[in-house]
Order: C-alpha cells, then sequence, then structure tokens
C-alpha cells in the first residue's frame, strides 16, 4: 500500500528544515518490493489521489515512474553499457546512438514522453540515409533498449510497435566460378594465394581464414578447425564470437 508524506512536518508535529518550501505532500508506494515517489503535490487529497491511480497502474502491469526525466539517448548508452558485448561491438553500438539517436531531436526527447508518431518520423528519416537492412537492424536496437526501459517501469508502451519500414529484399548471392577464382588467387599474389583459395573452398568469414593456422587443418581426414577469429583492431587471435561458431569443415 501506499501513503502520503508531510515533508513540511515530522511525525510527531514538528516542523521540518523543508518547513514552507516547496510542494508539501510526497506520495509513496512500493513496487517490485522497492519504495518509489508518487511525486510531489500541495495538497494532501491530490497525493492521495495520485496513489490510487498510481496503485492501479502497479496492479494491470502498467505503472511508470512518473519522476523520471532520462532521455532516450541517456537510456540507451547506459543499456548499452550492460549488455556485456565485446570491446568491438560495443564500440560499434556506442557509436551508433551518438550518430543516430544522440544527435537528434528524438535522442533528446524524455524517454516515458515518446509518441509514436516521433518513433515513426525517426524512423522515416533514418530511412532516407540507411538502407532498409540497416534501418531495420537501427531500429532493432532502440527496440531493445525500449523492451528494458519497460521493464524498469520507465516507459508504459513501445511506441515502435506499430511504425512502418520498408521491406527488406533478400539479395541474391551468386558465387563466383572456379574461372574468377582462379583470376583472382593468379593476380593478387603468391603471399595471399593460400587465402583466396581456401576461402573460395571454405565460405568462412574474413576473420576466420585470416586467423587458420596449420594445426587447424586435418590433411589425414580432410577438415578444417575453426578456433579463431582475427580481431580487426589488434590483429590478435581471439575467440569466434559465439560457441557455435567453433566448427568442422569438410575441406
Amino acid at each position: 500500500m501506499g501513503h502520503v508524506k508531510d515533508r513540511w512536518k515530522t511525525k510527531d508535529g514538528r516542523p521540518t528544515t523543508r518547513h514552507g518550501k516547496g510542494l508539501r505532500y510526497q506520495g509513496w508506494l512500493t513496487v517490485d518490493g522497492q519504495e518509489r515517489r508518487g511525486g510531489s503535490f500541495p495538497k494532501k487529497s491530490d497525493a492521495e489521489k495520485k496513489l490510487i491511480e498510481l496503485e492501479s497502474s502497479v496492479q494491470r502491469g502498467a505503472w511508470v515512474d512518473p519522476t523520471d526525466t532520462t532521455a532516450v539517448a541517456e537510456w540507451m548508452l547506459m543499456h548499452a553499457a550492460t549488455l556485456g558485448h565485446s570491446a568491438r561491438t560495443a564500440t560499434r553500438l556506442e557509436g551508433f546512438i551518438r550518430l543516430h539517436v544522440e544527435g537528434t531531436h528524438f535522442g533528446g526527447r524524455q524517454l516515458n514522453k515518446v509518441r509514436p508518431s516521433e518513433a515513426q518520423v525517426w524512423a522515416t528519416d533514418q530511412g532516407k540515409l540507411s538502407s532498409p537492412s540497416t534501418l531495420n537492424r537501427l531500429v532493432g536496437a532502440v527496440r531493445t533498449a525500449f523492451k528494458a526501459a519497460r521493464a524498469d517501469h520507465l516507459m508504459a508502451t513501445d511506441p515502435f510497435e506499430a511504425v512502418a519500414l520498408p521491406a527488406v529484399e533478400d539479395v541474391k548471392i551468386v558465387p563466383l566460378t572456379s574461372d574468377q577464382v582462379a583470376a583472382i588467387a593468379d593476380n593478387i599474389g603468391l603471399r595471399y594465394r593460400a587465402i583466396v583459395i581456401a576461402q573460395a573452398g571454405l565460405g568462412l568469414r574474413i576473420g576466420e581464414v585470416l586467423a587458420l593456422r596449420l594445426q587447424d587443418v586435418d590433411f589425414m581426414r580432410r577438415t578444417v578447425r575453426v578456433e579463431n577469429q582475427i580481431d580487426q583492431d589488434t590483429s590478435e587471435l581471439i575467440p569466434p564470437k559465439t560457441s557455435r561458431s567453433r566448427r568442422s569443415i569438410p575441406l
């Protein structure tokens, strides 16, 4: 149950240091086992009325912290820092937020006041600068952050729920012919020839093929074991992105 606190008087009726300053009555309620502020009001009846409204929203699972003023970009940066991404992925995500969110009007909007129309305007503007597939990834990153905000009671609904995005067309992949692979291998030079042949035959990611070692190749069983990839920034061997990326491939 919630309660109203008189900020001007103590429980035994003595004046507090706040006496006569600011809004007198403050509502408090319990959400997820924690006491939360329900706002401040000049009249006790206003605070009690607001508490009834907030307690009802808690029961419906729709409570939003009325005192929170976090901006969209501010929240996304805080949320991104908690995801435990690799340094490279974390840097890329932060760059996306700085470029596509923080520098826009949308990024400065208070999180719990973003309207669906504003979400659509932002997505449409970004669509003018990005391909449909890139735009879908951008919107996906925002939705992930907003989902976490809802779980933390910072917003009631997802304003991106009804956002219209352009269709993403599948790009038809046309493999190189054997003659084209041979032409590239012959012209690239002896130092890199093996990379071209291995890449064409195995279909590895570029970071994986650059990380191949002699001990990863089983010539008797004609297989290659993918155990590492190359870090683009440091050129060091690092583990693959996921455990499933460690795999054996027919040679």
